[in-house]
């Protein structure tokens, strides 16, 4: 009996391991500063967040038309939209529209590339700059 309770907490463990590193071991993507001028052609624009005017919570995603089925958000479906086959310049107009949305005030937007491991792109991610919060003229 003390054997097999052995072989059990030795099995569970192993499950807990290998459930953990399948999770964490997953490929990560990269990002890496852009330039606005090389983003030519038509994009796919995921925009999240913006739910409500105090929402710090949004992006705005432009992704390779070719690729999209490569990209998942693991986010609810209504934290989202998505409008495709937009022009280079509209998408980015879009994206930079939608992540200054809201009641705070937004410095800058990065603009940042998505590289899809084989040396192409696989699209460019747009975030908002926002100035830290501040409160009786500390900042937070």
């Amino acid at each position: 009996m003390k054997a097999m309770k052995q072989i059990l907490e030795v099995a569970a463990a192993l499950i807990v391991l290998f459930t953990i590193q399948g999770c964490s071991l997953g490929t990560q993507l990269r990002t890496e500063p852009a330039d606005p001028k090389g983003i030519v052609g038509t994009y796919d624009l995921f925009t999240y967040g913006c739910r409500y005017p105090d929402d710090i919570e949004h992006a705005a995603f432009l992704i390779a038309p070719d690729k999209a089925g490569m990209v998942e958000l693991y986010v609810p479906a209504t934290s989202y939209k998505v409008k495709r086959g937009l022009p280079a310049d509209q998408a980015l107009a879009e994206a930079n529209t939608h992540v200054r949305c809201g009641v705070r005030t937004v410095e800058a937007t990065r603009l940042l590339r998505i590289p899809d491991g084989s040396g192409g792109t696989l699209g460019f991610e747009i975030l908002p700059a926002i100035r830290p919060p501040t409160w009786a003229g500390w900042t937070l």
